[in-house]
């Protein structure tokens, strides 16, 4: 595949990801709060628990998240040479990641004020509300992206497949 094909690969696999990684939170939050809960208990004593889930939630909450997806579209828009089906198909997708960019910011202004919830069990809420959030997405998502998916040839699909299998550690 040329450089500009894997290019433009990467970058439709880095919208796709987008969509996906407006999901992290929830399992982040879940799994921070679950942590949380057990430094409760002194058997568990130690452990990070909430502090790193913050933090994730915190740069999930930013304005910076909204932008990163809108850069991702655009990037994708001006450097693709679309068929017909697969614009029809970009244009749906573009529009599930809008729609759960909307859905993680209706999740984040649950946080009162900013900040992480005290009690364990406004913590247990916290994980209920984002992780519905991130199912509803993955719902509205992933439909969206298999019907793009779909429209692709079988070099663009093995790229994006090669793309979306790499481990990134970070």
């Amino acid at each position: 595949m040329s450089k500009k094909g894997i290019l433009i690969s990467s970058a439709i696999g880095l919208v796709a990801i987008a969509a996906v990684a407006a999901t992290t939170f929830s399992l982040g939050a879940a799994t921070s709060a679950f942590a949380e809960t057990k430094t409760a208990s002194s058997m568990f004593a130690g452990h990070h628990g909430w502090r790193h889930g913050g933090k994730r939630i915190a740069h999930i909450c930013s304005p910076a998240r909204s932008q990163k997806i809108e850069h991702g579209i655009s990037f994708v828009e001006n450097f693709m040479n679309f068929t017909t089906p697969q614009q029809q198909a970009w244009n749906g997708l573009a529009q599930a990641l809008r729609a759960g960019d909307g859905r993680v910011e209706e999740a984040c202004s649950t946080l009162k004020d900013g900040e992480m919830p005290k009690s364990a069990t406004a913590k247990f809420a916290m994980v209920e509300t984002v992780l519905s959030a991130g199912l509803d997405i993955v719902l509205k998502v992933r439909p969206a992206f298999d019907k793009f998916y779909d429209t692709l040839n079988t070099k663009q699909q093995k790229s994006l497949d090669d793309l979306l299998s790499r481990r990134h550690h970070g």
